[in-house]
């Protein structure tokens, strides 16, 4: 048995078929033994690696089938090592327990991940492929290229096969993946990921789906997003650069119009005072359209958060309470949930703002406004809806009100910027829901329907 630690791996354990431990050197850095430990049982003994390993599974494993079996594991530093278990025998080739042996993983030691030529040609044969579905086990190790899915430059993805996550990822980027591969496999949904790589030059940024295949493989479909990324941040400073040089010129009129007004009404003509207040009308309105047009393009790191329905519903209402007064409009509810749903709070407070508000604006004068919000409890969604009895909306127009800049009423001369319904639509899907409305015709009312995911991803 000496003579088989003597020719074994600097780090290594042994183990009898009853899992009791026979010897061991230099294993510190992967458990707390003692001398006095040998004879008890390996299960007995504290575990100090960082990656869970079901040791005694394992062991089982190979006993039972007598092939040795490999995979990475990170010590109590944090440094990556292969694990073996392989079966040991007598003479006569009878099987006697296993050896637990460790070596040092070739990229464990290095601190930057651009100092290694080999993992920069990983990350360059990512980079020059637009789109990759490759397997993978929920240990990260690469394991086949799915060339139905993949488009073009296969042959850049045999860098990955056989390898595992930290051969190929700095350690920013294979930690999320490997915790995205356990969640896929563990909930069998997909989850998605967006990634970006630093290089000096430039950053490559990726999206991508983990799906789940069975409980030890998940696919990962890859895609390149830096082109719309890098669109989506010119386009994002270009309008608070716009927005910012608006701001001036309105708020000066805006000045002047106030000192205008100052006389008393008594000069003006009753025609000149519609006249200013055609001006104030628009001057807010500009200012609204440049305060949307912001909130838009804002992409902060969203807080979520517990918030019972009705506490927001009150809060809503009290923010709308002089429109809902001067219109004397009639909401109602429909089976309220005295239930908590996570959400952005203030997200789904604008949310729920917005549909009211455009349910009370676009009725008719005329008309008592009368709205009803109901809420449905499904599997893994909220379904809300808000219907009002206003004008409705033209078949051929309901396909383009959550675009921006498009107005509700399109052949209508009513208030509003084009920008309530678009921002309604980004806050659902910030969420993990959809939107959509239903009008039978104009004059008839609308219905707009939203979803809400029960709880999002971390």
């Amino acid at each position: 048995m000496e003579h088989l630690l003597q020719s074994a791996p600097t780090h290594s354990l042994l183990l009898d078929a009853q899992l009791q431990i026979k010897d061991y050197q230099e294993i510190d850095q992967f458990f707390k033994i003692l001398h006095s430990d040998i004879g008890n049982s390996v299960d007995k003994i504290p575990v100090r690696m960082l990656t869970p390993i079901a040791l005694s599974e394992r062991v089982q494993q190979v006993l039972h089938t007598a092939t040795p079996t490999t995979r990475l594991v990170q010590n109590c530093n944090g440094e990556w090592y292969y694990m073996e278990i392989a079966p040991y025998l007598q003479l006569q080739q009878s099987q006697k327990g296993v050896l637990i042996s460790f070596t040092p993983h070739k990229f464990s030691t290095v601190s930057n991940y651009k100092t290694c030529a080999q993992q920069k040609e990983h990350l360059k044969a990512l980079q020059r492929s637009t789109k990759s579905t490759l397997s993978i086990s929920k240990e990260g190790i690469f394991l086949k290229i799915i060339p139905e899915y993949s488009i073009h430059n296969i042959d850049n993805h045999k860098f990955f096969i056989g390898k595992h996550i930290a051969e190929v990822f700095p350690k920013n980027i294979f930690t999320s993946y490997t915790e995205n591969i356990k969640k896929a496999i563990a909930s069998g949904k997909t989850i998605d990921g967006c990634y970006e790589i630093w290089q000096p030059q430039n950053n490559h940024h990726f999206h991508t789906h983990f799906v789940p295949l069975n409980r030890h493989q998940a696919l990962v479909i890859t895609k390149e997003v830096t082109q719309q990324v890098n669109n989506k941040e010119a386009i994002a400073h270009f309008v608070r650069s716009l927005a910012h040089d608006f701001k001036q010129p309105i708020r000066t009129i805006d000045s002047f119009f106030h000192l205008l007004i100052q006389k008393p009404k008594a000069q003006f003509t009753t025609e000149q005072q519609e006249f200013t207040k055609h001006i104030k009308t628009n001057i807010t309105s500009m200012q609204q359209l440049i305060t949307n047009l912001t909130n838009y393009i804002k992409d902060k790191e969203p807080t979520f958060e517990v918030v019972h329905y009705s506490i927001l519903l009150c809060e809503v209402l009290q923010n709308l309470q002089a429109l809902i007064t001067t219109r004397k409009a009639n909401i109602q509810f429909e089976r309220v949930p005295e239930k908590h749903i996570w959400m952005i709070r203030s997200d789904i407070r604008q949310l729920f703002q917005n549909l009211l508000e455009n349910a009370i604006k676009f009725t008719p004068e005329q008309i008592r406004p009368v709205i009803s919000i109901e809420a449905k409890e499904l599997d893994n969604y909220w379904q809300f809806s808000v219907t009002d009895n206003g004008r409705g909306i033209a078949a051929k127009d309901i396909d383009k009100i959550f675009t921006p800049l498009v107005k509700k009423h399109l052949q209508n001369e009513q208030e509003g910027n084009g920008w309530g319904l678009a921002i309604c639509k980004k806050i659902v899907q910030r969420h993990g829901g959809e939107i959509w409305a239903l009008s039978n015709k104009e004059g008839q009312g609308t219905t707009f329907y939203f979803t809400l995911a029960k709880k999002m991803e971390k």
